[in-house]
């Protein structure tokens, strides 16, 4: 059987027989953003009424409270007249100039609907069809070993348009039409592999109680983790093609910019932590840390260094273990050619501690 057989076998038998088809979708959201933009195209004003009933969908509410913040909202709202309306082409020309609006990501994300809106239309029909969702599963499969978590049974994707991204809350998920179709450019269900992957991944499960300062330590290694590996079915993508995919240089300024200085940051709130005092670092320090990015920074530039000097393999057989990205990491960091910041010993000596409180062994 050769190698196209066997992948369509395999998507054979997953259609049939996965509880990834389980899910249910809702594209109550992307289908009020076409008529939203229908009107808006004719010159109509975007009314409170009509703007109340478009953002209190599910799919476009809850995804904005857990992912972003209502000054945000209000700034999709402000730019769809902008981008949409013709007797605001004025307006949005001289926005486009102004350098802080040129890089709002909410702006850019009307701005390349706008540009492939007759695509974008029929696109909620593809990825909303069981085919679709199962070669997602595929990919996200491969960036796991075999022993996976079953896809929640109540699980419900939401298709929006409010910005270029996807997320996932259990049990539900969202995701952004703008950014599914670009990245499907390059990797047809990329994005949404991504999210599955956080679905499929198993963790290990703590044998025991660990202090305050420890759950913190490990909340934020738990992240980096998550989304380091999951990065590297997606963000790879821009890493590829930074030259042909939207906006990837921006994608990897902030993957990668700010990753050593995250490193160093984490590296000491390590120190504070194996302490256990009273100074320790809490959740929100963490996150704060990591410039609010949930792991991404720097999970993806670890996982992406590792790759580079041979350990993809080690990294996904291990991706249940949270401190194994910090371990090869460490080991890869210290044989690569462009000398990245490495934790220190005592932090790794802690991580290595703090694994054997939890798990019970390294």
């Amino acid at each position: 059987m050769n190698h196209k057989c066997r992948y369509l076998f395999l998507l054979f038998v997953l259609l049939l027989s996965s509880p990834v088809l389980a899910q249910k979708f809702n594209t109550d959201a992307v289908t009020k953003f076409w008529q939203v933009v229908d009107l808006l195209k004719a010159d109509q004003p975007l009314t409170d009424s009509l703007w109340n009933d478009y953002y209190n969908l599910y799919g476009n509410k809850t995804y904005i409270d857990n992912n972003r913040s209502p000054e945000q909202a209000i700034e999709h709202r402000k730019y769809l007249g902008f981008v949409f309306r013709p007797s605001m082409r004025d307006s949005l020309s001289a926005l486009e100039k102004e350098k802080k609006r040129a890089d709002n990501d909410i702006l850019k994300n009307l701005l390349y609907i706008q540009a492939n809106e007759k695509a974008l239309r029929n696109y909620t029909r593809e990825i909303t069809s069981p085919a679709y969702v199962a070669a997602c599963a595929v990919l996200a499969k491969k960036y796991l070993p075999p022993k996976v978590n079953p896809f929640p049974k109540d699980l419900t994707i939401y298709v929006n348009a409010m910005t270029f991204d996807a997320a996932v809350q259990s049990p539900d998920m969202y995701f952004g039409l703008s950014i599914i179709y670009e990245f499907d450019r390059f990797q047809k269900g990329a994005i949404a592999a991504h999210e599955f992957h956080h679905q499929l991944r198993v963790n290990k499960h703590l044998v025991r109680q660990v202090s305050a300062a420890d759950s913190t330590s490990l909340s934020i290694i738990n992240q980096v983790n998550s989304e380091g590996i999951a990065d590297l079915i997606d963000k790879t993508i821009a890493v590829n093609n930074s030259k042909t995919l939207y906006d990837a240089d921006g994608l990897l300024h902030w993957l990668f910019d700010d990753a050593e200085k995250v490193i160093g940051k984490l590296d000491s709130g390590f120190l504070v932590n194996a302490k256990n005092g009273p100074d320790r670092l809490s959740y929100r320090d963490f996150r704060k840390i990591t410039l609010y990015s949930s792991g991404h920074i720097p999970g993806f530039y670890m996982a992406n260094i590792i790759v580079r000097n041979g350990g993809k393999e080690q990294l996904i057989a291990h991706s249940d273990n949270p401190f194994y990205i910090f371990y090869l990491y460490d080991e890869a960091a210290k044989k690569d050619k462009a000398h990245p910041v490495t934790f220190s010993k005592a932090s790794m000596t802690y991580l290595k501690d703090l694994e054997k409180r939890a798990y019970g062994h390294y």
